[in-house]
């Protein structure tokens, strides 16, 4: 019906769009605009879920322009659908879902980015965020509510779960991973809500179809809680699994999607030393990364897990840059990484070196930190899109015109 939109499972022609967002607005049956023509008609929340958010808010561009260069996208702060329950609220509010040390990750499946966080006394919402790149106009949305009111009630014991069964707020840290091949959000670790300042060795499943949490109860994996070693994670799409430094040991650990087990692959060279840091991984050259405060490391993902430190000429702002944003280049073959502002950085594993490009219009600052997983490549965009605080805009660059 390429002349017709749905609102509110009503079909009307388009050139009754004005009357139509008329009644929207006096109804308030969702945000206005005749481009698509509300959010949630192209995004609707899944129907008799418990919790399901239908809080969208839409761009007024249509799409990321193909022009090479960054693009702020219009309308995608996380502020406007924060929740506000007060007793979730901390002392950071849900600005701290990106300012206390958490992370995101990138859903493949529906070409959307992913952002939770907060933990520690900053915030105790665990709501989930998503940017819908494939929406047109692209939205901003609430996709899973925070568990509040009497579901938060155990809040100051440190909770592993809140008493509705979700996942309690964390720092998330380089804990976020997509799985494609089982359609999950995955999280390990984590600093969990309250006043203890306690670490989960705890592994978390998302379903973004159902939107429920579960509890993987998966041991003999990393044990943060005891050492004090900071989530690195990051997904093998090879192997169709997930690895891992405990940096504080150091140990190199193998988590394996199915059968749902944690291998360890054994005692490595000390790597990765830094409270701060990304990881992420290079599926043609076999090797994970993990860089930021300072550190800038590799470890072989084929045995025996040889791991090293880099110097790596030209990197040294990303590389003392605290969780700066890295992750895998498809098209170029490079590891591409964000320390704030107008440049990027591409990382060559063959020369060992950094090249930077520079384009105007960029996010100006950079989380004090880290930025972790919110900074990711959308295949289906073919684009890098990273989002930097709660009240500015989410960006797109976009480096070259192949996708994949």
């Amino acid at each position: 019906m390429p002349n017709r939109v749905r609102i509110s499972g009503i079909i009307a022609n388009k050139g009754f769009c004005s009357c139509a967002l008329l009644l929207l607005s006096i109804f308030n049956l969702g945000p206005a605009g005749c481009s698509g023509v509300v959010s949630q008609a192209n995004n609707p929340a899944p129907m008799g879920t418990a919790g399901a958010s239908v809080t969208t808010l839409a761009s007024g561009a249509s799409r990321i322009p193909s022009t090479l260069g960054w693009y702020q996208i219009p309308n995608t702060n996380l502020s406007s659908v924060c929740p506000s329950y007060s007793e979730i609220q901390g002392t950071g509010g849900c600005a701290a879902t990106m300012t206390a040390w958490s992370g995101g990750l990138f859903d493949t499946s529906r070409n959307r980015f992913i952002t939770w966080g907060g933990g520690h006394t900053d915030y105790f919402g665990n709501e989930i965020y998503a940017v819908n790149l494939s929406a047109n106009p692209i939205t901003t949305t609430l996709l899973k509510d925070a568990a509040h009111g009497s579901a938060v009630s155990n809040v100051n014991s440190c909770p592993e779960a809140y008493n509705d069964g979700t996942m309690s707020s964390r720092h998330t840290y380089s804990g976020l991973v997509y799985i494609p091949t089982t359609d999950r959000y995955w999280e390990f670790g984590g600093a969990v809500p309250g006043p203890c300042g306690n670490f989960s060795n705890n592994t978390w499943s998302f379903n973004p179809t159902t939107l429920t949490w579960t509890q993987d109860n998966v041991g003999g994996g990393p044990n943060s809680g005891g050492n004090g070693s900071l989530p690195s994670a990051a997904y093998d799409s090879v192997n169709n699994a997930i690895y891992m430094v405990e940096n504080n040991v150091p140990n190199f650990w193998r988590y394996n999607v199915a059968p749902k087990r944690w291998t360890n692959l054994g005692g490595i060279s000390i790597v990765c030393q830094s409270t701060t840091i990304t990881a992420a991984i290079d599926p043609v050259r076999r090797m994970y990364f993990c860089i930021g405060g300072g550190a800038f490391s590799k470890v072989s993902l084929n045995s025996p897990f040889t791991a090293s430190n880099l110097t790596a000429s030209g990197c040294s702002t990303l590389k003392n840059t605290s969780a700066p944003g890295f992750t895998y280049d498809p098209v170029q073959q490079r590891m591409v990484g964000w320390a704030g502002g107008n440049t990027v950085y591409i990382y060559n594993p063959d020369t060992n070196s950094c090249t930077t490009q520079t384009f105007s219009g960029g996010p100006t600052t950079i989380q004090g930190n880290g930025t972790y997983g919110r900074f990711q490549y959308s295949p289906a965009s073919g684009v890098f899109i990273v989002a930097n605080d709660v009240d500015s805009n989410a960006y797109a660059l976009r480096l070259t015109t192949e996708r994949r």
